[in-house]
C-alpha cells in the first residue's frame, strides 16, 4: 500500500452502525455470517483477504495490501420500499452503487458487467458476491483491486491507482461513496432502481459471449434485463434467451 494513502475509515463509520476493521481474515462475508446481531447496512473490511470468493465458486484472489474486500449487511426484503421487486437485484443495485463510487473517484470509464462486475475499459477493478442469510437478510461482498505490488495477478485485471485519471481516492472514501448510495438506493421505487441499474449496465447492447458452466458457448446482443434481472439475450436466429447462471463476456467494439 501506498505509504501516503489514508487507511481510516471516518467517512464511512459515520454512515453505518457499526464497523469493524479486521488486520487480516479468510472471507469477511464468512466473518460476518458466522457472528450473530449485525445491524442492516454494518460493515466488516478488510486489506487482507486470504481465502475471497467469487461468483460460481471461483477464489477472490490479492497479496495483502492490493485490494480491500468488505461485506455490507443489506436487507433481503425489498417489498417495503420497492413493491416486491426480487432480491436477485441485490447484486445489480451493488454493482451499480460501485460503478457510481468508482466514477465519483476519478474513473470515469468505470462501467457494470452484467451480473455485477465493475470493469474500466474491459478490465476487472472489482467483484461482488451476494450471499443470503437464514436470518433474511444479505452479505454483499465486495472486493476492490487497489494497486499491485508487481503484475496483475491476471492479465484482464485492473487496480483503482492505476486507472485514475487524477489523485488516487482514499479506501474509506470509496467505501463511504458506494455505501451511502447503497443505503439511499433503499427507498428508491422499482423503477427508480431500473433505471439507475440500467444507466450503469455496459453490458446492454453489446455484443457478448455467453459460457454456460457445461460448455456450449455462444454469441449473441444483449438487450435488456427480464423482472428477475436475468440478462435477455439475441441469438443471431433472432431468439430472445435469458441468461441467468451462465458467463458473459463483452465483444470488442
Amino acid at each position: 500500500m501506498r505509504s501516503d494513502t489514508d487507511l481510516s475509515f471516518d467517512q464511512a463509520t459515520k454512515l453505518v452502525p457499526r464497523l469493524e476493521v479486521l488486520d487480516s481474515v479468510e472471507s469477511t462475508n464468512s466473518y460476518m455470517a458466522t457472528r450473530l446481531f449485525w445491524e442492516p447496512f454494518s460493515l466488516v473490511l478488510t486489506l487482507s483477504q486470504t481465502l475471497g470468493r467469487g461468483r460460481l465458486g471461483r477464489s477472490w484472489e490479492s497479496s495483502p495490501g492490493e485490494a480491500i474486500a468488505f461485506s455490507l449487511l443489506v436487507p433481503a426484503d425489498l417489498s417495503n420500499v420497492s413493491e416486491g421487486l426480487p432480491t436477485s437485484w441485490i447484486p445489480l443495485i451493488a454493482g451499480a452503487c460501485l460503478v457510481d463510487a468508482v466514477r465519483e473517484s476519478g474513473v470515469n470509464s468505470g462501467e457494470m458487467k452484467w451480473p455485477n462486475d465493475v470493469l474500466v475499459k474491459d478490465k476487472k477493478l472489482a467483484g461482488i458476491l451476494c450471499e443470503h442469510q437464514t436470518s433474511g437478510q444479505v452479505i454483499v461482498g465486495v472486493g476492490i483491486n487497489l494497486q499491485f505490488h508487481g503484475e496483475p495477478p491476471t492479465e484482464n485485471a485492473i487496480a483503482l491507482f492505476d486507472a485514475c485519471s487524477n489523485v488516487p481516492p482514499t479506501p474509506d472514501s470509496l467505501l463511504a461513496g458506494f455505501v451511502e448510495r447503497m443505503i439511499g438506493i433503499w427507498s428508491s421505487s422499482p423503477e427508480e432502481i431500473k433505471s439507475f441499474v440500467l444507466a450503469r449496465l455496459g453490458t446492454i447492447g453489446r455484443e457478448v459471449v455467453v459460457a454456460p458452466a457445461l460448455g456450449g458457448a455462444w454469441q449473441g446482443k444483449a438487450e435488456s434485463l427480464d423482472r428477475q434481472g436475468s440478462l435477455m439475450v439475441r441469438r443471431p436466429s433472432g431468439e430472445l434467451t435469458t441468461v441467468s447462471a451462465s458467463d458473459v463476456y463483452h465483444l470488442h467494439q
